[in-house]
């Protein structure tokens, strides 16, 4: 059962400016584009995505028979993909120059859900790639992180999240925290429902860049 302590462990070695608002991101298909390196790693092993579902259980097909890769090795199999290849995902268009933009009227955390041990891979990697901010590493839903979060900050939350469900639970556990659902995959957004409830539906980074900054002005013209 996922614990919340480390999560806030790591949330409380962090220093936050609490009257500057706080951008709270995924990774990712929201800075990185996970869907395509999945892909690339799997044809490496004869395998490939049937992308008919948000799932991977079911969608994972062996090259040639189509037959089900079993559902029992699925997460040996995610495991194994990011030991090999959490720092070679390609970021999104525009996710760099965006969160530079931003990070003159606001603070900025990635809440990420990845194993423990690439902590350090992954901020090296946005660091790489033009995206130099704290990485914080959560097990099962966010929302009971971003309400930690906010009582770091007097200020607006942002939370930028791909899946339904942690944007449900952010607002489920703060409900003034301003939502954006964003999936950088064309092919996976297709799949994903709209979660209820959110504030915004973005189809790019420049349709973050506007909501955000409009957000932003109404607070500090």
């Amino acid at each position: 059962m996922p614990t919340f302590q480390p999560t806030k462990e790591q949330i409380d070695r962090l220093n936050f400016q609490a009257n500057q608002p706080l951008l709270i991101t995924d990774a990712d298909e929201v800075l990185l584009h996970f869907v395509a390196g999945l892909e690339q790693f799997l044809s490496e092993k004869g395998l490939w995505l049937n992308l008919t579902s948000y799932h991977l259980a079911g969608n994972i097909k062996k090259q040639g028979s189509n037959e089900d890769f079993p559902h029992a090795d699925i997460a040996d199999l995610v495991a194994e993909f990011f030991a090999q290849g959490v720092s070679d995902l390609q970021p999104v268009k525009g996710a760099a120059d965006s969160l530079r933009h931003l990070s003159r009227r606001l603070q900025i955390v990635v809440l990420t859900n990845l194993p423990t041990e690439h902590q350090l891979d992954r901020q090296q990697h946005l660091a790489l790639h033009g995206m130099p901010y704290p990485v914080i590493i959560n097990e099962g839903s966010k929302g009971q992180a971003i309400r930690y979060l906010a009582e770091k900050v007097q200020a607006p939350i942002f939370f930028l999240d791909d899946a339904p469900q942690h944007l449900a639970s952010a607002k489920e556990c703060l409900a003034e925290c301003i939502c954006i659902h964003f999936v950088a995959d064309k092919r996976l957004s297709q799949l994903t429902e709209i979660p209820p409830n959110i504030d915004h539906k973005a189809e790019s980074w420049s349709d973050i860049m506007q909501v955000i900054t409009d957000h932003l002005d109404k607070i500090t013209p």
